[in-house]
């Protein structure tokens, strides 16, 4: 049996139109069940885009169903994923998960599938991710066709009920054991990127990130995310709607999408010497220098002053 596809979608329908398109090319596409959680308007103002996207979604056909769930209020992209998963893993083994901003490679339901029944019985493997960053650094450091990370990833994914059911949204919990056991440094890769910080702040400054923690339950159990050396996805929601992402000059998530299909073979499921410094090697990268990482931060706090000033003045 396929894997359902769950996809969140907020504000942007032009987006969604494209993600549901490059959906629809893949082979698997008329026979796989698809999910489509709607958030619900976090101010009037967004509210005729909200209602853009429902008509939308009411006219989505080829595939084996759509099922189709409509907040009633802003969860924000956290609380509906955590939730949206939950519900379709009661019902289903398997989910496939994309946002309303991915577009997939036709072969890119064929991948999640094949990879979701080879290591259905594999409890060290927690997630399977279609979005490739090191495809460029793949032959430096002698990577095939498929690589193993250890933890988990937040862009065009898939897991299983038994690996989602370890899910908490306690990350002050998850950062204490990190830091009782003593991870804190090879949970940031050795100083690669800071995701320990982005752990322990998350929520704090009224976002809250699902990623970081799944992220983190997945290190603390030594579980690991199957990756294609090539990307399968592509990150297209760099517009001036986006909620949770904001764009920049050398944008890290900008990468090949591959039209080509994965050969999947089995792997020993553990993290090669040269994935680790490959995938090191781009986060130092996507992190960037300090007077950028400044000005990133400058401008994402600038974008939110923004669109709270925005959002007061409507209400």
């Amino acid at each position: 049996m396929l894997a359902p596809v769950a996809i969140f979608a907020y504000k942007r329908v032009k987006l969604l139109q494209q993600t549901i398109a490059a959906l629809k090319k893949n082979d698997m596409s008329e026979d796989t069940c698809l999910y489509i959680f709607s958030d619900g308007a976090a101010t009037p103002l967004i509210q005729p885009l909200v209602s853009e996207v429902r008509d939308y979604v009411n006219t989505i056909s080829g595939f084996k169903s759509v099922t189709l769930c409509f907040r009633d209020s802003n969860l924000g992209l956290a609380a509906n994923l955590e939730d949206g998963v939950s519900h379709v893993l009661k019902h289903h083994n398997t989910v496939i998960v994309l946002e309303d901003d991915i577009v997939t490679s036709p072969s890119f339901l064929s991948f999640m599938n094949d990879a979701l029944s080879m290591y259905k019985y594999t409890d060290a493997v927690a997630q399977i991710c279609a979005y490739s960053f090191i495809e460029t650094l793949a032959t430096s450091f002698g990577i095939g066709d498929s690589y193993f990370v250890l933890g988990s990833d937040c862009l065009a994914w898939a897991t299983w009920r038994r690996a989602w059911c370890d899910y908490s949204p306690d990350s002050e919990a998850l950062a204490y054991k990190l830091k009782a056991r003593r991870l804190v440094s090879s949970f940031n890769r050795s100083g690669s990127y800071n995701y320990f910080r982005m752990l322990r702040n998350n929520g704090r400054t009224g976002s809250r990130s699902w990623a970081v923690n799944f992220h983190a339950v997945n290190y603390l159990l030594s579980r690991y995310t199957l990756y294609p050396k090539v990307s399968l996805a592509l990150h297209l929601g760099t517009d001036e709607h986006a909620t949770n992402y904001v764009s920049r000059k050398r944008d890290p998530l900008l990468v090949r999408l591959s039209e080509i299909p994965v050969r999947l073979e089995e792997l020993v499921v553990t993290e090669l010497p040269g994935t680790t410094k490959a995938f090191n090697s781009y986060l130092r990268g996507a992190r960037g220098s300090l007077i950028s990482r400044a000005l990133d931060l400058l401008r994402i706090k600038v974008l939110a002053l923004q669109k709270l000033l925005s959002n007061n003045s409507h209400d």
